[in-house]
């Protein structure tokens, strides 16, 4: 059950994903997707490179369900579709390096993530966990987010703040990813 989200503006969807700002994004194949977004698990592809529109399929804890218009508003504010792209790089291409990337990476966007999740992966991440590499993070959606699924492909929301707190033993592994190994911390 596939359904095609238009998109305005300049945007390319596998630089966007691959680039390194978001770490739960897999290759399925042909130009799509794996990735979770809250309690959803998202196939998506960009069939016709940076024009127009991406295809995606949706999932949750009871597998593939019918796309809706408020799935299309998640997407749209996850890609920050509402964001002036024209508008920030003439403003930020008045630096010269800016400008080179910004032609160098035509429809590269900044994502709109979870803030939970997206400062647990950059913690991560900026301590030489993780770099580049979901395992930490989807070990820790595994240990206590709910299971997604869609078309065979098995994936769990990351867990939330109150969901980590209810679980020590998890907290404790989530504070060695960050800080590292040699921190003795017994709960």
């Amino acid at each position: 059950m596939t359904r095609q989200l238009k998109i305005q503006q300049p945007f390319n969807l596998k630089l966007t994903l691959t680039m390194g700002q978001a770490f739960r994004w897999r290759p399925l194949g042909d130009g799509w997707f794996s990735g979770v977004l809250g309690d959803n698990l998202i196939h998506i592809g960009q069939p016709n490179g940076l024009d127009g529109a991406v295809t995606y399929r949706i999932g949750g804890p009871e597998g593939e369900r019918p796309a809706t218009d408020k799935d299309d508003a998640m997407l749209l504010r996850y890609f920050r579709e509402d964001d002036d792209v024209a508008a920030i790089y003439a403003s930020i291409a008045r630096d010269p390096k800016m400008a080179t990337i910004i032609d160098e990476h035509p429809g590269l966007r900044l994502l709109r993530q979870d803030p939970w999740e997206c400062l647990v992966s950059q913690l991560c991440a900026a301590h030489g966990v993780g770099e580049l590499d979901a395992e930490p993070l989807d070990t820790a959606a595994k240990h206590l987010g709910p299971k997604l699924n869609l078309a065979g492909d098995v994936r769990y929301a990351f867990p939330t703040l109150v969901q980590l707190r209810s679980d020590h033993r998890f907290a404790h592994l989530i504070w060695k990813w960050i800080f590292g190994s040699k921190v003795a911390w017994n709960i």
